[in-house]
């Protein structure tokens, strides 16, 4: 199936229009901005969004693939490059430190910067994942063989040309979109809350931990998916965060410990799904059921901190 990349671009250039509105509306709320400083704060946060977003996908790509690049080259490997082989996440990472330091440029608080673009960093990330659906198998996972499902669970891939012979794959693309849509809704009832940009980023990540196994196509290291592992130091990095801030709290690092626990079971699971024949259906429950319990226990640990603020705010 060839690549649609017209389609693809206008997909893209919608999201980032998309985030451009949502990110002005967000800078809009802020106690004294004008319409021009809010203007130019988002036109800055896209730009170097862009530019950062692109340096630190090649360093990560550096980092995945030194190997390869050693063996063939610098120019010769990046040459050879497609939108598939780049580190989604690790663009990610780049465009959040593009927005941060326009916020600095802007002489803003760079956290707060970052709570107030937290949805529209959610929704540019959910129109790169729906724009996959234009980079012919890429963004889709296997389905047992002769399972027919509908859009936008599955895609149809006539291979034939004539419809003689059509296979199905999972819509992957689809349900990291809609996760990413979910996380923008949060975003924006949360209204730049200080950990705003840190929980919606947690809910990318989580979903992202069990999504980038459904996939196929994935930058990995033996069974081990880089960018599933990436999303997962995320997590436990939040969870960490939560436990070294909640001095006092009863069994305050609960999180982070229940998280290396849930690492451990995926890696386990990751490898269960590469070498054994145990039911698909059976591990990907069980890797539901642990992430679940990590987002819960986040969530429990988020209303923990806030009391424990309010406390010594009222203290």
């Amino acid at each position: 199936m060839e690549n649609n990349m017209t389609a693809y671009s206008w997909m893209m250039a919608g999201g980032v229009a998309g985030c451009a509105a949502l990110a002005y509306a967000g800078a809009r709320k802020r106690p004294g901005a004008s319409a021009g400083k809010a203007a130019a704060l988002t036109a800055l946060e896209i730009l170097l969004g862009f530019v950062f977003a692109a340096l630190c996908a090649a360093a990560a790509l550096l980092l995945i693939r030194f190997r390869n690049v050693e063996a063939v080259g610098f120019e010769k490997f990046f040459s050879g490059l497609t939108l598939e082989d780049v580190p989604f996440f690790g663009a990610v990472a780049g465009f959040t430190l593009g927005v941060y330091l326009a916020g600095k440029c802007m002489k803003l608080p760079g956290t707060d910067t970052l709570n107030r673009f937290a949805a529209a960093g959610a929704f540019l990330i959910a129109a790169a994942r729906f724009a996959e659906g234009f980079l012919g198998l890429f963004g889709t996972g296997e389905l047992p063989e002769d399972t027919v499902l509908p859009f936008p669970l599955a895609v149809a891939i006539d291979f034939s040309g004539d419809g003689s012979y059509v296979e199905y794959y999972l819509a992957v693309f689809m349900f990291e979109g809609i996760a990413a849509l979910a996380a923008m809704v949060f975003a924006l009832r949360k209204n730049a809350e200080p950990d705003t940009f840190l929980r919606t980023l947690f809910i990318i990540c989580l979903t992202q931990v069990f999504f980038e196994s459904l996939r196929t196509t994935s930058i990995a290291w033996l069974f081990v998916k880089v960018e599933q592992l990436a999303c997962f130091l995320y997590v436990e990095a939040v969870l960490l965060r939560y436990g070294l801030k909640g001095k006092g709290q009863k069994n305050r690092f609960l999180p982070a410990i229940a998280g290396l626990v849930v690492c451990g079971l995926i890696v386990a699971e990751e490898f269960a799904l590469d070498k054994t024949n145990l039911p698909h259906w059976l591990i990907y429950t069980c890797m539901a059921a642990e992430l679940a319990l990590l987002g819960y226990l986040e969530h429990k640990a988020h209303l923990r901190m806030v009391a424990a603020a309010g406390e010594k705010s009222g203290a």
